[in-house]
């Protein structure tokens, strides 16, 4: 595997604390002489582009500077090129200085400024679970590692989209969704169906995947999750 490690950072992550971190990675992976390249998201859905681009050149190990939405990005760009194959496997990670941060909350050690190298070096993974979901209207997959949801999620991350593109991020952003969607939003119908078997028929607010503990900035949907891949 090629060891050189690919950093993704989210400028706006953490208001704004992405970048600053980054200065602060870089230094140690300077000094401690570790093989490195690096690329700054310039817009919502870059990174996809950017670590699809990476992976096409034989990088396999990735790292993202930001939050969920980063590593979902990360994800999203490997399996673009890799799609659903076990063959040829990344590895991801994320120091997360977002808001909600819900998929390094699972983890039992999150990256950090200073265990960084130390986990670089070491390399130690364990295989992930990953989920998928295909829409009527796009002919691609998206793929997911922490949560996907339908229904009133969906209108939580538009309402909060609409506040960051007035420059208004964190975790007031996301409590200001949250209560717009409240407040607006109606149930749908859905069918709910698990390998085969309907769950679920009528009207909802919300359908979720959940292959992690955690969602909407610490909020435990799915208590007995364990994201590693048995062996």
């Amino acid at each position: 595997m090629n060891m050189k490690w690919f950093f993704v950072i989210n400028p706006v992550s953490g208001k704004g604390a992405g970048l600053k971190v980054w200065e602060a990675v870089k230094v140690k992976l300077v000094a401690s002489k570790i093989d490195f390249g690096f690329a700054v998201s310039e817009y919502s859905g870059h990174s996809i582009r950017l670590v699809s681009e990476a992976h096409k050149t034989g990088i396999r190990n990735f790292i993202g500077i930001g939050g969920d939405g980063t590593i979902n990005e990360i994800v999203n760009g490997i399996c673009i090129n890799q799609g659903e194959t076990r063959d040829d496997l990344s590895t991801i990670n994320l120091l997360s200085v977002g808001t909600g941060n819900d998929w390094a909350r699972s983890q039992d050690e999150k990256l950090s400024l200073e265990n960084i190298v130390s986990r670089l070096r070491a390399n130690v993974t364990d295989p992930q679970h990953l989920g998928s979901i295909q829409l009527q209207e796009q002919s691609e997959k998206k793929y997911f590692i922490n949560v996907a949801g339908a229904g009133i999620d969906g209108k939580v991350i538009q309402e909060i989209q609409k506040l960051n593109d007035t420059g208004k991020r964190g975790r007031m952003a996301y409590l200001n969704g949250l209560l717009h969607s409240i407040f607006s939003f109606s149930p749908l119908e859905m069918n709910v169906e698990v390998d085969g078997k309907a769950l679920f028929s009528g009207l909802n607010y919300s359908a979720i995947a959940a292959l992690r503990k955690y969602f909407g900035g610490g909020m435990i949907i799915n208590p007995t999750a364990s994201a590693v891949q048995e062996t």
